[in-house]
C-alpha cells in the first residue's frame, strides 16, 4: 500500500517538475475571476463567492452581491506601499455600502509579516495570505501591485498593473464603480511603476514532498516537523489533504 502511495506521489508531484515553466496567466476584462478561498489574518476564511459571481455561497449569512476590488501586494513592494494607503482610504469612505477591498499579501513569511505591518501602518481594511502564490498564479500577479475590480457577477471589468504616480486612486476607483454601476465598458488602465513578485522563497516541490512523506511516516510529531522546516502546521495539514484529494481525483472515489 505504502509503495502505491508513493508510486501515486511520484508520477502526480514530481513528473511535472520536469515540464516546461508554463506562462504566465493574463486574465482579461470581460472574464471571469478565478475562485479563491483564502485564510485572513484573523483566522477565517474568504472565498471569492461569499460576496460575488452568479451564485453567493452562503445566501443566508449574505445575501447581497458586492463590487470587488482584489489588489495583490507584498511589504517589498514599494509601489504597493504607496497604494495601499489609497485603498485604505476608498475603504474607510465606502465601507457601508455593498463594495468589498481586499489586500492580498504574497510575502512567504504569511501571518508573521502581515500582522505586525497591519500594526505599523494601522491598516483596518481585510487582508487575505497567499504565502505559497496559488492564487496570485491564477491571477497572473506576476508584478506589483496588481488590482482587479470585479462587478457583482464576479467578472473582470478592469486590471490594474502597477502604481502611477499623480494619479488620484480614489477618484479614479470611484468613477470606475460608477461605470460598472451604469453599465458602462471601461477602458482598461495603463500600467504603471511595478515590482516583480519574488518567487525564488516558495517551497519547491520536491521539498513539499519530502515533507509530506515525512509527516505520512509519523516518524516525528507534527510541532516538531513543522518547526524543522520553519513551517506551520496547518501548512502541512494542508498539503496532505491537498494530496488526498490528487489521489481521489486519479483513483476515482470509492464505490
Amino acid at each position: 500500500m505504502i509503495y502505491i502511495i508513493h508510486s501515486i506521489i511520484f508520477f502526480v508531484l514530481i513528473i511535472p517538475i520536469h515540464s516546461q515553466p508554463k506562462e504566465p496567466v493574463v486574465l482579461n476584462v470581460g472574464e471571469k475571476a478565478p475562485v479563491f478561498f483564502l485564510p485572513t489574518l484573523d483566522g477565517d476564511r474568504v472565498h471569492l463567492n461569499d460576496f460575488t459571481g452568479a451564485i453567493l455561497r452562503k445566501p443566508f449569512k449574505n445575501k447581497i452581491k458586492h463590487k470587488m476590488i482584489v489588489s495583490f501586494f507584498a511589504t517589498y513592494c514599494q509601489p504597493c506601499m504607496k497604494e495601499v494607503p489609497l485603498l485604505q482610504q476608498f475603504y474607510d469612505k465606502h465601507k457601508a455600502e455593498p463594495i468589498k477591498v481586499f489586500l492580498i499579501g504574497i510575502d512567504k513569511e504569511g501571518a508573521d509579516i502581515l500582522d505586525p505591518f497591519v500594526r505599523e501602518k494601522k491598516i483596518s481594511l481585510p487582508i487575505l495570505i497567499d504565502k505559497y502564490l496559488k492564487t496570485a498564479e491564477q491571477y497572473g500577479a506576476t508584478k506589483l501591485p496588481k488590482t482587479f475590480i470585479l462587478d457583482e457577477e464576479g467578472t473582470i471589468r478592469d486590471v490594474y498593473t502597477g502604481f502611477k504616480e499623480g494619479t488620484d486612486l480614489v477618484a479614479e476607483l470611484e468613477k470606475k464603480i460608477k461605470m460598472i454601476g451604469e453599465g458602462v465598458l471601461i477602458k482598461p488602465s495603463q500600467e504603471g511603476e511595478v515590482v516583480v513578485a519574488r518567487t525564488e522563497d516558495i517551497i519547491a516541490p520536491h521539498l513539499k514532498l519530502k515533507i509530506i512523506k515525512e509527516y505520512i511516516a509519523g516518524k516525528i510529531p507534527l510541532p516538531d516537523l513543522a518547526k524543522k522546516y520553519k513551517l506551520t502546521p496547518q501548512d502541512i495539514q494542508i498539503w496532505e489533504r491537498e494530496l488526498d484529494s490528487i489521489i481521489v481525483r486519479h483513483w476515482g472515489t470509492k464505490k
